[in-house]
């Protein structure tokens, strides 16, 4: 009973833990042909940390759209879209954060916008009866302009 107990607490420590830290995500350089390349300073992968928040935005009485974005100052994400201009050419003019070569892309932002680049949006559908647990959503992939 006592190792029980024990194993809990160490799970209920980790879990804590791990939702007090910010996320952390390389950044990548997004072109308006959808294509990408990691953004490396002194041949070092750039990280940063951040927090994934959702924009809802809700387009008619039966349909909303959210766009994930990831939390980081302006002043920040212009200089990570500076970097992969100067890198990359004026056609790589979107920073954006991944987890790795096969995630999804999330743009940076905050709470009053979006900054732009390659995004997956979701369109969701409202619940129309009480049956259904959640919302069904489309994801559509389109670029964002700031």
């Amino acid at each position: 009973m006592k190792w029980i107990k024990i194993f809990l607490l160490l799970n209920i420590c980790i879990f804590i833990v791990s939702h007090i830290y910010a996320d952390t995500k390389y950044v990548i350089c997004a072109s308006v042909e959808k294509s990408w390349n990691w953004l490396l300073i002194n041949n070092q992968y750039v990280l940063v940390s951040g927090e994934i928040q959702g924009h809802y935005e809700n387009i008619n009485e039966d349909i909303y759209s959210i766009v994930y974005y990831f939390t980081i100052p302006r002043e920040k994400a212009e200089e990570f879209k500076n970097e992969c201009l100067k890198q990359f050419g004026p056609s790589y003019r979107y920073a954006q954060v991944a987890d790795n070569r096969y995630s999804e892309w999330i743009l940076f932002g905050n709470e009053e916008n979006v900054f732009g680049g390659v995004a997956k949006i979701h369109y969701c559908f409202f619940r129309s009866t009480q049956t259904s647990s959640h919302d069904s959503c489309i994801p559509r992939i389109k670029i964002i302009e700031p």
